[in-house]
C-alpha cells in the first residue's frame, strides 16, 4: 500500500501510561480522535492472521470488497506459506451475490498460475487489466491450479480479528469487506465474517488490508508506549488506544498528551481501572475540557 504524506504542522505525543502493576500487550498503533473527525489508525490486529491450509484442489478462499473508483486491476497480493512441493495458485475476480459471497459463474478475469512464495506473493492479471466500476462489490477467489494434497499445498493467511472493516491506508470503513471459505465438500462458499488479508493493485491506487502480523508491546511500571502525530490545528476532544490487560494490575491505566515542540504536557487522564475489560479499543474524553489545541 502506498504511504501518505502528512500536511499537518505540529508534533504531539500521545502516551498510554501504565502505573502500579499494569502489564499489558499494546499494539503499536493507537488512535487520536478530533472534534472535526478522526485522526489516527483504527485498524488493529489481535494476533497473527489465521491460516487456512488449501490442501485440496476444491478448497478455496474468497475476499469481498467495495470498489470505490472506476479503475483497472493489474494484480492481487496474498500472504502465506508454501508447504512441500507447493503447486501453483491463481485468482479469479467475480461479481458479488449481494451478501459478500462470490458469484462463481461470473468469471471477470484472473491471474496467471503463480509459484507461491513465503510471505507476500503477487499474482499478476493474465493478459489485459480487468476493468472495474465504482461502487460495485467484487470478490476475488484464490484457487489451486491442481496438485494440492496433504503434503503439498499453500497455507493462506486468510484473515485477522477483530472484524472491524477498516482499510488501514485511508481509514475507510468498507462494509462489504469479508472473507468466505469453500471447504470443498460440495456446499460452496460460506461467510467467515472476519477481516481478510489481501491487496488489490490497480492502475491509480492500491486497496486492501496488508496487516497479516501484529506487533504487541508489553508495558509495565515506567515503561511507556507512545504515538507521535502532527497537530491538525484544532481542539482534541477525545483520545483512544487499543490495549489488552494481562493479569490483575494494582493500578490504573492513564494517558498523557504532550507537545514535543515545547516539551510540555498538555493533559493527562485515566483510561481505565484495573477492573476494566481485558481487551479492546478504549476511548476517553480528555480533561479538562478543550485543554489541547494544535
Amino acid at each position: 500500500m502506498r504511504s501518505r504524506t502528512s500536511f499537518l504542522n505540529f508534533r504531539f505525543l500521545f502516551i498510554p501510561v501504565f502505573f502500579s502493576g499494569w502489564f499489558a500487550a499494546v499494539p503499536a498503533f493507537s488512535t487520536v480522535l478530533l472534534t472535526s473527525g478522526f485522526y489516527g489508525n483504527q485498524a488493529v490486529v489481535n494476533s497473527a492472521a489465521t491460516s487456512i491450509a488449501l490442501d485440496n484442489d476444491n478448497k478455496q478462499v474468497s475476499f469481498s470488497f467495495l470498489q470505490r473508483t472506476t479503475d483497472q486491476i493489474t494484480a492481487f497480493w496474498v500472504h502465506g506459506t508454501p508447504v512441500g512441493a507447493c503447486p501453483q495458485y491463481s485468482t479469479i475476480l467475480t461479481n458479488d451475490d449481494g451478501a459478500d459471497l462470490p458469484v462463481t459463474t461470473s468469471n471477470l478475469g484472473g491471474s496467471d498460475p503463480t509459484n507461491m512464495l513465503p510471505g507476500w506473493t503477487k499474482l499478476i492479471i493474465s493478459g489485459s487489466a480487468i476493468g472495474v466500476a465504482a461502487n460495485n462489490v467484487y470478490d476475488v477467489e484464490f484457487v489451486s491450479q491442481g496438485g494440492a494434497d496433504s503434503a503439498d499445498y499453500f497455507s493462506l493467511d486468510a484473515y485477522t480479528e477483530p472484524f472491524d472493516n477498516w482499510i488501514p491506508f485511508d481509514q475507510f470503513n468498507d462494509g462489504d469487506l469479508d472473507t468466505s471459505y469453500n471447504p470443498g465438500t460440495g456446499f460452496g462458499f460460506g461467510l467467515v465474517d472476519a477481516q481478510p488479508v489481501f491487496a488489490v493493485e490497480e492502475t491509480s491506487a492500491d486497496y486492501g488490508n496488508p496487516y497479516a502480523t501484529v506487533n504487541l508491546t508489553s508495558v509495565a511500571g515506567t515503561t511507556l508506549v507512545g504515538e507521535v502525530f502532527s497537530g491538525p490545528g484544532t481542539w482534541v476532544s477525545q483520545v483512544g488506544a487499543y490495549f489488552e490487560k494481562t493479569g490483575t494490575p494494582a493500578g490504573v491505566l492513564t494517558y498523557q498528551l504532550a507537545d514535543l515542540s515545547k516539551s510540555t504536557t498538555i493533559v493527562t487522564g485515566t483510561f481505565s481501572t484495573s477492573t476494566a475489560g481485558s481487551k479492546g479499543l478504549v476511548k476517553k474524553a480528555k480533561t479538562p475540557s478543550r485543554a489541547a489545541s494544535a
